[in-house]
């Protein structure tokens, strides 16, 4: 058996020549076994591969950001309303029972005041000192009249924000694969952390700085994990984690 191959040449005199290229049977057989190891082998219905044969599996549906993991977003869920319940209950005996108020978290409480009331000048004098922030995440809570005349709603949105935390923990770990044996109790630790829970029920702003450097980190995470793959969402979480980190700064200015 032979393959045949004519390549044309002009000669000296301006003539056309034709050159036959023979190849035996024994180099055919050595590309034949060459290409066949790279090529597609399916059975006969041609949708999957044959057992036993080797071959290249039809290429699937991209995969979503997040379908690795998409029960974390539930355990997150819960992950939020259980430690939400600890720094409700933190508040509740921090602020309520014994009546201990962070010099901060007044402060920023009367900021938030000062701009519901359009005093627009009161609340930047203040802002010299303290940050603008913590007063800008409890606008919501400030509309309320109850939480006005308590001031507790610095201590409900640091409540909150620890919530988030540990929430945003979960799904950073459950994105690199830590199984539940591992992840829950470092959440469980995070979440029963008596520091965390003081700071959480006395409204102090270095609870929203936690929560915003915990974000840039699981944003950086989310980069470095899609950079190759998936430019664009790795480039989305390299400017997100740049705006997290930038309202972090806003949170203190020490």
């Amino acid at each position: 058996m032979y393959c045949h191959a004519e390549r044309s040449e002009a000669s000296p005199r301006g003539e056309r020549r034709s050159f036959a290229i023979a190849q035996d049977d024994t180099y055919q057989d050595l590309c034949g076994g060459v290409l066949g190891r790279h090529k597609e082998v399916f059975d006969s219905s041609g949708d999957t591969p044959s057992p036993g044969r080797r071959g290249l599996a039809p290429p699937g549906p991209p995969q979503k950001p997040f379908a690795a993991y998409p029960a974390a977003f539930g355990e997150s869920w819960l992950v939020f309303g259980l430690s939400l319940g600890l720094n409700l209950a933190a508040v509740y005996l921090v602020a309520i029972q014994l009546k201990l108020f962070l010099p901060e978290a007044m402060a920023s409480a009367v900021q938030a005041w000062e701009l519901l009331a359009g005093n627009l000048l009161g609340f930047a004098a203040l802002g010299a000192s303290l940050p603008p922030l913590a007063a800008l995440l409890q606008l919501p809570l400030a509309l309320l009249p109850s939480l006005q005349e308590s001031g507790l709603s610095a201590n409900l949105a640091t409540a909150i924000a620890g919530a988030l935390t540990c929430a945003l923990l979960n799904l950073i770990l459950a994105g690199w694969k830590l199984g539940r044996a591992w992840r829950y109790p470092a959440v469980a630790l995070l979440a029963s952390n008596p520091l965390l829970l003081f700071y959480s029920g006395a409204g102090s702003p270095d609870v929203p700085a936690v929560l915003l450097v915990v974000l840039s980190i699981h944003l950086f995470l989310l980069w470095l994990r899609h950079h190759e793959s998936r430019p664009a969402i790795a480039l989305a979480s390299l400017i997100s984690m740049g705006f997290a980190a930038g309202l972090a700064s806003l949170a203190r200015y020490e």
